[in-house]
């Protein structure tokens, strides 16, 4: 079992910037033509390169070596690069309904707070953490909208809160929602199981006007 060397925070940082700088691109230069990770390699196999397919390289690699950086051990670096990484792309996934993202990466950033060991490390998450509180009234009302670059940033936090944790069930579980979800996303609509989930529902709709 591996152990988390240090808290990372600047390579964090680093990694959340990268994040949003390709959000930013798939935001400015992306199109509906390809989704998720069927839809991208689909259009790679089909000689082009998407903005989409861009990103979820640059997250997944990028994740990846923030790993190696911070987790000792190669298993659970690979554990630590698929949840920093798969955590990026589950909020961007989720940025489909005003505030829905903030909401729900809000409630996984709640449920892992009690398994973490640094508050050094909290302290280089709380200006993301801070923004996105700030933001929540404008987006959860419509004003704006967090985009694939404010998203995968701020699920890139979710993921460097769980691991700096260190590895144990925390991992596991979070893990598991991120597979979850994303495997949700790729066979049919987050929006339509939340629809279907009474109490998702009416967290999903909470504070909309």
């Amino acid at each position: 079992m591996g152990i988390v060397l240090d808290d990372g925070g600047l390579a964090y940082l680093v990694y959340a910037f990268a994040a949003g700088v390709v959000g930013f691109v798939d935001d400015v230069w992306g199109g509906d033509e390809a989704r998720g990770f069927r839809g991208h390699l689909g259009a790679l196999m089909r000689g082009r390169l998407t903005t989409g397919l861009l990103k979820l390289v640059v997250l997944g690699c990028g994740a990846l070596v923030f790993a190696l950086f911070v987790v000792d051990g190669v298993f659970d670096a690979l554990l630590a690069a698929v949840l920093v990484a798969g955590s990026a792309n589950l909020a961007n996934l989720f940025d489909l309904r005003p505030g829905r993202a903030i909401k729900f990466a809000g409630l996984l950033l709640l449920l892992a707070l009690p398994f973490v060991s640094s508050w050094w490390a909290m302290l280089a998450a709380l200006p993301i953490i801070g923004g996105a509180v700030g933001l929540f009234p404008f987006d959860v009302r419509g004003r704006i909208m967090l985009g694939d670059s404010g998203a995968a940033v701020l699920g890139a936090t979710v993921g460097y809160v769980v691991i700096v944790g260190g590895p144990g069930p925390a991992w596991w579980f979070f893990l598991a929602v991120i597979l979850v979800w994303t495997a949700v996303a790729e066979v049919s609509s987050i929006s339509k199981v939340i629809e279907k989930v009474s109490f998702l529902r009416r967290f999903d709709s909470w504070g909309r006007g």
